[in-house]
């Protein structure tokens, strides 16, 4: 049935996209076509599922993971329509087969008995649908607009971690990262400006987008500004976003359930909520030492040192978000020289001292009252010998990884990463849900995954 239904998807898409071109042939000057193939290969070493249920349920053993064997097939297929030198569309689709086996039960052998086994699940997603319009070019500088569903990144470096603006939540706080897509996808319009000068460079995007995690379509305001100097061999940038500035149902977005609740005065009864929306900021930086040493024996990336930090809610809560600083992650990076032997390098290290289980359930089931409004991050932990400690909050504030790329022929690219990160996994218990909103699947000392992609690129 789910091979019958993917066929029919991708029937349709490719009926969709022979239309489009041959109609495309009349309309545009030029089409190009990109994309690729790729098989993903990788192991989730040590980790937890719905480590914030097994806080609340004091069942901590069940939720281990040991040695969890990742397969999947990825594809992606990206049609650019040209129209003169100013009008450019896209239309880009993924299609991923993901392969499991069952969860390894660790030092636990019972664990076997709580899990079921899934072969495969697939899925099928819109990558871009955009259009982009350069509406003015002058001698040094140009104007540009964007429209629709589209990738966006604002930090160049950044390989895995960082990206903070669009890649994260205010209250509850809350981090995502994605193995080999460091940006994120937006929906709405994206206007841009830039400046060159011969040592310097300067770009504006002021941003107006729509959220599609819920509560869905509340409207977002971005600003950002990035700088090059002394012939770029500096970078600065900063921004700030206003998220859900604009609620389309403000009961969803600053809702009164057990779920967000601060604190309850004991006096009074009157009870105090936090609210989904609030104001970030970002600051980065990057310096290019390669520009002090004018040798021609690094590669491009190499010898890259940045950084980025951001505010996540300049608000704070009674009780749940009472201190600042626990909303700030620091993320810092260096791209290890590799002499032109690998196209990068990175090595990326984060600081983030939220004490709560970094996952947004509170807000995705914000009318179930089963669980808690924040999860403290102090849970038992069980090593690979079966002895218990306890894992302290300073186990989970330092995040790592580290990401290599190596394009090997014009066609064949490898891409590898290792790391104890902000990532989700698809859950081999459900069809049809992720490890999302439950959290890191990461959160210990001793938690680790590797990937790896061997991909076919045209």
């Amino acid at each position: 049935m789910k091979l019958t239904l993917t066929f029919i998807k991708m029937s349709f898409f490719a009926f969709t996209l022979s239309t489009v071109v041959v109609s495309a042939e009349k309309l545009y000057d030029s089409i190009c076509f990109t994309g690729y193939g790729a098989l993903q290969i990788g192991q989730l070493v040590r980790g937890y599922y719905n480590a914030p249920y097994s806080q609340v349920s004091q069942n901590h053993d069940n939720h281990l993971i040991h040695h969890q064997w990742i397969e999947s097939l990825r594809s992606r297929l990206t049609g650019s329509f040209y129209k003169g030198w100013a009008l450019k569309i896209n239309l880009g689709i993924e299609f991923n087969y993901n392969f499991f086996t069952i969860f390894n039960p660790g030092p636990n052998p019972d664990n076997i008995k709580t899990l079921t086994p899934l072969t495969y699940y697939h899925d099928l997603l819109i990558h871009r649908a955009d259009m982009e319009y350069i509406f003015c070019v002058l001698e040094n500088r140009s104007f540009g607009l964007k429209l629709g569903y589209f990738p966006f990144k604002y930090n160049p470096q950044a390989a895995n971690l960082g990206e903070y603006l669009f890649r994260s939540e205010c209250y509850p706080n809350h981090l995502v990262n994605e193995f080999y897509f460091a940006e994120a996808r937006l929906l709405g319009a994206n206007l841009t400006g830039t400046l060159s000068g011969k040592s310097a460079g300067l770009r504006g995007d002021i941003l107006f987008t729509s959220e599609t995690t819920y509560p869905a379509q509340d409207f977002s305001a971005t600003g950002l500004v990035n700088a090059g100097l002394f012939n770029k061999a500096v970078e600065l940038g900063a921004g700030v976003q206003f998220q859900r500035l604009i609620p389309v149902d403000p009961a969803r977005t600053t809702p009164h359930t057990l779920r967000n609740i601060c604190s309850v005065d004991t006096m009074t009864g009157d009870t105090s909520y936090y609210s989904f929306s609030g104001i970030k900021f970002m600051g980065r930086w990057c310096f290019d030492i390669k520009k002090a040493l004018p040798i021609g024996i690094f590669g491009e990336e190499d010898l890259k040192l940045y950084g980025e930090a951001a505010v996540l809610g300049l608000k704070n809560y009674d009780s749940l978000y009472k201190n600042l600083s626990e909303r700030i992650p620091v993320m810092l990076g260096f791209n290890i020289p590799t002499f032109k032997l690998l196209e990068v390098a990175a090595f990326e290290i984060e600081y983030y001292s939220s004490p709560y289980f970094n996952n947004n359930r509170n807000q995705i089931y914000p009318n179930i009252d089963n669980y808690p409004p924040a999860t403290p991050y102090i849970i038992p932990d069980q090593d690979v010998n079966g002895g218990h400690g306890v894992t302290k909050v300073t186990d989970k504030r330092l995040k790592w990884s580290v990401f290599i790329k190596k394009t090997l022929t014009t066609n064949f690219r490898i891409v590898a990463q290792v790391a104890r990160d902000h990532s989700r996994f698809q859950d081999p218990m459900h069809r049809q849900t992720y490890y999302t909103y439950d959290g890191d699947v990461t959160i210990a000392a001793k938690d680790w995954y590797y990937l790896i992609r061997l991909m076919w690129c045209f």
